[in-house]
């Protein structure tokens, strides 16, 4: 079964963002898949680096890995 872009607007999406070794993650409530792509074609055109735009699913914890070592 192929999964389709509508399938998965309503579902959160988080936005990851790397360049020079640095990490940034971004998370966007239901219903704002628009806002979330579109962060990352502004990152990666402005900073080049990556930009990785995905479906939150589940979260399993909390993201205090993150924050503690400053990605957030």
């Amino acid at each position: 079964m192929a999964i389709s872009t509508d399938d998965v607007k309503d579902l959160p999406h988080i936005v990851i963002v790397e360049n020079e070794g640095e990490l940034k993650l971004f998370e966007y409530e239901r219903g704002q898949m628009e806002q979330a792509h579109k962060q990352a074609q502004d990152y990666a055109m402005r900073n080049g680096g990556r930009a990785i735009v995905a479906v939150r699913v589940r979260q399993c914890g909390d993201f205090k890995y993150l924050s503690d070592h400053n990605c957030v």
